[in-house]
Parts: C-alpha cells; sequence; structure tokens
C-alpha cells in the first residue's frame, strides 16, 4: 500500500485571503452529554457530586436531561452541578412524562438559573405504531407534538425569556416531513436530530449530510441552525441491531465526531451519553455501553472509570483550554490540507490550532468489525513562513505536546487512531530546531 503524501501549507496572509479562525472555548463550548440524572435510580444515584465530578474530569459543562414533576430532589441535583461545577443543563420537556405546562412553571417559580434549553419531545413517532408518510399526518402524536412545542413556547416567554426552543427529534425523514406539513418550523427556534452514525466514521454522508437534508433543511426549505441532541459510538461489539464498535475505534471517531458537527455550525452536539447504563460484559445490548465512563469496568471494580473516548475528548479539551489572553491581531491563517479533514480554531493564548483527522473508515460495517489492516497515517509537511514554535498533540495519547521545535517547516503523521492537534505561535525559549 502507497503511503499517501499530503503537503499542508501553511501561510499567515491578509484575512481576505485566509481561513478565519474560530475561538477554541467555542468549540469546547459545543460539546455536550446525555444524562439519566431524571431517572431517579440506577447509575446516576445516589452520589449527584459524583457525576459532577465526572464531567468536571472531563470537561464538559453542558448536559440534557429531564425533569420530573412534584420531585424537588431533581431540582436540588441539577442546581448542586450548576453551583459547584458550573454545569448548565437542556430540559426535555415530553407529555408522556406529565405535563409540560406544570414542568416548566415549577422550574420557573424555583428559578432554575441552570436552564439553558428547553427541548420538545424526545422521539415522538415511537408513541405508536408508525406510519410511513404521508399516512402518518392523521397520526395523534402529530398533533400533540405541534400543541407541545405551543406549550413550551409559551412557558418559555413567560418564565425562561432568551432560552432557546428547540425542537422534537424524530427518529427517521417521514416522521419529520408529517411534522414539516404540520408547521414545525414556526415552532421551533432550533431543529433537532439524532444522527448515530452506526458504525460508520462521522464524516460518512448518511451521517451529518442526509440528517441535514432530508430533515431539518427540508422543515424549514433550507439551512437552518440545529442541535444533534444524540449521537455516539456504542462499544457493544456483538450487539445484533445497533452495530457497535471496539473501544479504539470509539475513541479515534470521539474528537473528530465533535468536530464534523462544529465544522457544519451546529450549535451544541451532546453525546449519548455519560455512564454506561449496565454492566454487560458480553458485549450485547447497546444502552449498556454508550457511556464515555464504565459504570463497572469489571466485576473487581474499576467504577466510573473513562473509557478511551471519554479521556480523549478529556484531553482534547485539555489541549484547548490553554489559559492566557491575546489583544487581538489577526484571526486568521491561510493554509491547505488536502486529503485530510481540518478545523482551524484558536486558543486563548493566541496560538493557532489547526484540528486534522483522516476521514477513513476504521469499521467494516458489512462484516461489523475493524478494518484490516488499519488505515497508514498520512505524512504532512508543515511549511511556515518564518521561524516559529510548532507544538504537536495527539489527544489520544494524552494532553501533553508529543513533539516542539522551531522551524519554518516541520513533517509529521495524522495517525487514523485519533486526530492531531498542531499548535503554532510565536518562538519560545530554548526549543530545538525542527
Amino acid at each position: 500500500m502507497i503511503l499517501l503524501l499530503i503537503v499542508l501549507v501553511l501561510v499567515l496572509a491578509a484575512p481576505a485571503e485566509a481561513a478565519p479562525s474560530k475561538p477554541a472555548r467555542n468549540f469546547v463550548n459545543s460539546i455536550g452529554v446525555n444524562t439519566h440524572i431524571n431517572y431517579g435510580n440506577g447509575v446516576y444515584e445516589p452520589d449527584t457530586a459524583r457525576v459532577g465530578r465526572l464531567l468536571k474530569k472531563i470537561g464538559i459543562r453542558h448536559i440534557r436531561d429531564g425533569y420530573a414533576l412534584y420531585q424537588p430532589w431533581f431540582n436540588q441535583r441539577y442546581e448542586m452541578l450548576d453551583d459547584t461545577y458550573g454545569v448548565k443543563a437542556q430540559i426535555i420537556l415530553d407529555p408522556r412524562g406529565g405535563s409540560v405546562s406544570d414542568r416548566i412553571r415549577e422550574l420557573g417559580e424555583v428559578g432554575a438559573e441552570y436552564v439553558e434549553g428547553l427541548e420538545g419531545p424526545n422521539e415522538p413517532n415511537t408513541a405508536e405504531n408508525f406510519m410511513d408518510y404521508p399516512a402518518c399526518m392523521g397520526s395523534q402524536w402529530v398533533h400533540w407534538v405541534i400543541q407541545t412545542m405551543d406549550e413550551i413556547k409559551a412557558g418559555r416567554d413567560k418564565y425562561f425569556p432568551g432560552v432557546p426552543v428547540v425542537g422534537p427529534s424524530p427518529t427517521n425523514w417521514q416522521a419529520y416531513w408529517c411534522l414539516s406539513d404540520a408547521g414545525l418550523a414556526s415552532h421551533e427556534e432550533l431543529g433537532n436530530v439524532h444522527p448515530y452514525p452506526g458504525g460508520y466514521r462521522p464524516g460518512h454522508p448518511g451521517v451529518f449530510d442526509w440528517h441535514e437534508q432530508a430533515t431539518i433543511f427540508h422543515v424549514h426549505n433550507g439551512p437552518f441552525p440545529y442541535e444533534v441532541t444524540e449521537t455516539g459510538y456504542p462499544t457493544a461489539e456483538r450487539s445484533p441491531w445497533h452495530q457497535g464498535v471496539t473501544e479504539d475505534i470509539a475513541a479515534a471517531y470521539a474528537v473528530p465526531l465533535f468536530l464534523e458537527a462544529f465544522s457544519r455550525g451546529v450549535k451544541r452536539t451532546y453525546w449519548y451519553e455519560l455512564i454506561d447504563q449496565w454492566y454487560e460484559p458480553a458485549g450485547y445490548y447497546p444502552e449498556s455501553h454508550f457511556g464515555l465512563a464504565y459504570w463497572k469496568s469489571s466485576d473487581s471494580g474499576g467504577n466510573f472509570s473513562l473509557k478511551p473516548a471519554g479521556q480523549t475528548i478529556a484531553n482534547a479539551i485539555a489541549i484547548l483550554n490553554e489559559g492566557g489572553t491575546y489583544s487581538g491581531g489577526p484571526n486568521s491563517l491561510d493554509y491547505q490540507a488536502p486529503g485530510v479533514r481540518s478545523v482551524l480554531l484558536r486558543r486563548s493564548d493566541g496560538r493557532y490550532v489547526i484540528a486534522l483527522w483522516q476521514d477513513v473508515d476504521l469499521q467494516d460495517t458489512q462484516e461489523r468489525r475493524p478494518v484490516w489492516p488499519p488505515p497508514l497515517p498520512v505524512e504532512t509537511k508543515v511549511t511556515l513562513p518564518r521561524d516559529m514554535q510548532v507544538e504537536v498533540y495527539e489527544p489520544r495519547k494524552g494532553p501533553q505536546s508529543e513533539y516542539k521545535c522551531h522551524g519554518s517547516t516541520y513533517h509529521s503523521y495524522v495517525n487514523s487512531s485519533g486526530p492531531t492537534f498542531i499548535v503554532v505561535g510565536d518562538l519560545k525559549p530554548q526549543t530545538l530546531p525542527c
């Protein structure tokens, strides 16, 4: 197999010719995770502070969860996460869980400052036997979804002005089309999709492209801001339905999944979910293996330790959260990266971060096993306009730089096992030449 030679050219240029950077903090802020604190039992009990410590360890400050009426301890749990760990919550409001209006009123009356989003029914077309489009127009769930969205908007206007109303999340395009014909476009401020990759790479056309065109863009007759409120890779390798992947593949895909969504302007992407719901070592049941952390990694313990995907996300956030401030200057960098996917970010210390990853399949989705042999690394040649500091990070390995040097050129590799972050900035003392 021939090793692909990719030339990555970076040249500081006039802003009109250069690619604009996006603040790294905006990308970090786009990362969320689903929790099940509202279940009131199971792995998220009895110590909610443990959930907070786990979120802090990863660096995630946004969760998606539900809220039960007349259960004050749920509000207390969310308040503790906000007050102690700075974690905000998007609340799912589904009439199958009780009165939507009453729940918003209760949240408003207790002054729930942790609420940052109010979301419509979760996968509402599963409420009854689903009929294909257009027969589903006569379904009862279509009517109660629209009615629910009206209730959410009215409650938001009264108790949470400025908080966005996020639409429902049907499970297929035909359900979206039925809701579109019923006027969903005027009832949501952010669209909502669940693009589970099913073993495919994050950049596969069936992941984001298909969902945008067949769902959100159809409802709104064109581009419209949206959230991804559920997505992820279960590590249930023997699952007979929702295709699972190995822990290494989940770790390789995790950060690129968020980067793909961010590059498309997705406001926030919530991984499903924070902790495996059950201890199921056989690997047959996907719901037991979606977590970024183990509920129980073995019979002898290992409870709530991070899985490789969770640790990789934590490392990426740590690299991007480098402190400091910069006082302006150009927010663009002219670079090209043919053959690899890339996103240009800028840290708060002023340094540019070029996030690079291979857009390759690591899972043979037909055979339901890892691709063998795995894709080879892609060689990169970084060309700079002058002698500059270069730091190379691989979040899959850790938050520390793999290599530091200074120079006007640098040769490196982008592995298929995860993204490579190339951090570029002014010279630092006592750094060896590249």
